[in-house]
């Protein structure tokens, strides 16, 4: 063998591992439900190397997930952090909160805990922009559905919001994921689950538009209600941009266009420089 082909192999072998970005979990305690709770941080490489700050995306995993979801489904999220310079944070939204606060269960409150609990200690822990010109929230089903609905019940904290396959009405799914149990059997319990789906929260706040970019598959179990909030953000001249691609409710789906996601929210924050 060649000893030089041989070291420069063995350079380009770590060379090669060394590159692209890391992950990390740590914990948070929420004082509103007395627990902490693991998350999972994204990091670019250039993170330690240098002293700057960095704009975040908050993604919130589906239902019976975890804040381990997202990075055992997507590995290349560690090179994405790295070709786009941003944070991702990864939060443990239990199997099935559907990140609100429920009306039902007083010791969910997953609303508080994505929108003011958790922002407040990336904050503090990581050097991250701050405000909401440099966040972006998105989420694959059940995390679809909350990012949406974080943007409208606290437009203070976002100003950019995104989803792929996100369940956006709960109504027609009376019996799945738990929802009772959050909302309430729905025969007696209506109006919860009207003021909790975002296809009924879809008003533009005065001084700070939102931009929304929204994701389903042709074949996915939640399209009509996709479409459906579709045509409440063109009702309500909300700034969106809405794709059906083909494929259905699935990792894989999710997997092909997280790429495109940030990519948007890389180019929201360019924007508000």
């Amino acid at each position: 063998m060649n000893f030089k082909y041989f070291i420069t192999g063995f350079l380009l072998f770590w060379s090669l591992l060394l590159t692209g970005g890391y992950s990390e979990s740590f914990e948070v305690y929420s004082s509103s439900m007395n627990k902490i709770i693991l998350n999972t941080a994204i990091i670019p490489d250039s993170y330690i190397a240098s002293d700057k700050s960095y704009p975040v995306v908050y993604l919130l995993h589906g239902a019976g997930g975890s804040y381990a979801s997202w990075i055992d489904a997507i590995p290349e999220l560690v090179d994405l952090v790295d070709k786009y310079q941003l944070l991702l944070i990864c939060p443990d939204g239990n199997k099935t909160s559907w990140y609100i606060d429920s009306p039902n269960q007083k010791s969910s409150k997953y609303a508080t805990y994505i929108n003011i609990e958790l922002l407040d200690a990336v904050d503090n822990k990581f050097r991250a922009l701050k405000g909401e010109a440099f966040r972006g929230i998105t989420g694959f089903s059940m995390g679809g559905h909350g990012a949406l609905y974080a943007a409208f019940k606290y437009p203070q904290q976002w100003d950019f919001a995104a989803s792929i396959s996100g369940g956006m009405d709960l109504e027609p799914f009376t019996k799945y994921w738990d929802l009772p149990k959050m909302l309430g059997e729905y025969q007696n319990n209506k109006d919860n689950w009207q003021n909790h789906s975002v296809v009924n929260l879809t008003v533009e706040p005065e001084d700070d538009p939102f931009k929304f970019l929204i994701y389903c598959g042709d074949q996915d179990f939640f399209l009509n209600v996709n479409n459906n909030l579709k045509d409440k953000l063109v009702e309500h001249k909300i700034a969106h941009e809405y794709k059906v691609l083909p494929g259905n409710h699935t990792w894989h789906f999710c997997r092909r266009v997280i790429d495109d996601q940030l990519a948007f929210f890389k180019e929201c924050f360019n924007s508000k420089n």
